[in-house]
């Protein structure tokens, strides 16, 4: 939120991913998988942060998957 419109916002993540209960989710450095709710970020969380900005340039690069085993 402390972008101006002539900023550039870069995101850039790389790293493991899972789809839980319908949402599509990002690990941090302390995932666990009996708690994804609360171990992970929820992507929409991020996008949407991201769509909040007042920076007329956003990119964002995600190299992440998941192995379509659900948790």
């Amino acid at each position: 939120t402390y972008a101006t419109a002539t900023d550039t916002i870069i995101f850039y993540y790389a790293g493991h991913g899972f789809y839980h209960n319908g949402q599509n989710l990002i690990s941090c450095v302390d995932t666990s998988l009996s708690s994804l709710g609360d171990t992970t970020v929820d992507l929409n969380y991020i996008l949407a942060s991201l769509d909040k900005s007042k920076s007329n340039k956003v990119m964002a690069f995600l190299d992440c998957c998941h192995s379509a085993r659900r948790f």
